[in-house]
């Protein structure tokens, strides 16, 4: 079976999805957004230094440690809209244990394109492109050493880089408007985009292992 996918139809997938769960989605995204408000009214200038400077490291640490919770329960809820149309909270609630492994996954991710980007740019799309898929690996198959996750990303994206470039170049207009709309547009972008490119990732790993077993 060769790998392939539809945009447009895995988009429209991830829509329909979002709009099923859609008072969920907005209650992510209305609490990330007082997350970030609440944090910016914390005045510490008052304090010493030393420990205004603990207290800004501590605030900074809870909010970096929360916006990854929040993004391991999305990516895992996108797993479980590809075979469900509802999600339900009880079914993302063992994610802690594996928690570090996703965050040093996606931090490996952000800098590994990042020195992409600063070596001419075209390696940074290269490898944000290739090594996409690492996080949805990490969380779908257990067993996977992140080493092994970006090895088994790079091997879904082969020979589709071209695809994946034009879904990520119609993903980033779809949450540019997002962002548009008063940034209020994002809390239906983003999981929308998440949930398809999820999608895409179960129909390649499905590709992938039939293509083996022939």
């Amino acid at each position: 079976m060769k790998k392939n996918f539809n945009i447009g139809e895995n988009i429209g997938f991830g829509l329909d999805r979002v709009i099923n769960n859609l008072w969920f989605f907005i209650s992510v995204f209305l609490f990330a957004f007082l997350l970030l408000i609440s944090s910016s009214y914390l005045d510490t200038s008052a304090l010493p230094c030393l420990t205004a400077f603990a207290f800004d490291m501590l605030i900074f640490i809870v909010i970096f440690l929360l916006f990854f919770v929040i993004s391991i329960g999305l990516h895992k809820i996108a797993l479980i809209l590809t075979n469900k149309e509802k999600v339900e909270i009880k079914e993302i609630n063992d994610l802690l244990p594996i928690l570090p492994k996703f965050i040093l996954t996606m931090v490996m991710y952000k800098v590994i394109v990042l020195l992409g980007f600063i070596l001419f740019i075209i390696p940074g799309i290269i490898f944000a492109i290739k090594y996409q898929f690492a996080p949805f690996i990490v969380l779908n198959e257990k067993n996977v050493s992140i080493r092994e996750s970006f090895k088994k990303s790079s091997l879904l994206a082969s020979s589709l880089q071209w695809k994946l470039f034009f879904f990520e170049i119609f993903t980033a207009f779809i949450n540019f408007f997002g962002f548009m709309c008063f940034g209020f547009g994002l809390a239906i972008t983003l999981p929308l985009t998440i949930i398809a490119r999820a999608k895409i990732y179960k129909e390649l790993k499905k590709a992938n292992g039939k293509s083996h077993t022939k």
